[in-house]
């Protein structure tokens, strides 16, 4: 019983400290590498969302064992997108 592991949002990090979406930002990337390096030191695994300026492989070199391409907005937007297509066709 415990966690497992955990799982870190660059967007959500970054909204933290009101730099919404600025991986770019020294102080993002700076919280980012804080965030990770305190996983890595625990018994958890590290998981997150692939942000800006980053690949799978510099992830996978981070030390992340888990990470998700696409975030839930995104996906929620693709379907509405699809689901608006789909209807423009029949009018």
């Amino acid at each position: 019983p415990g966690i497992d592991g955990i799982f870190l949002g660059p967007f959500d990090l970054s909204c933290s400290i009101g730099k919404v979406g600025r991986f770019d930002d020294n102080d993002v990337k700076e919280l980012m590498q804080s965030a990770e390096s305190a996983v890595r030191s625990s018994k958890c695994f590290l998981a997150g969302f692939q942000s800006g300026g980053r690949n799978l492989g510099q992830m996978f070199d981070a030390g992340y064992c888990l990470v998700c391409g696409s975030v839930d907005l995104g996906l929620l937007r693709e379907a509405a997108r699809k689901d608006a297509d789909s209807a423009n066709e029949l009018i």
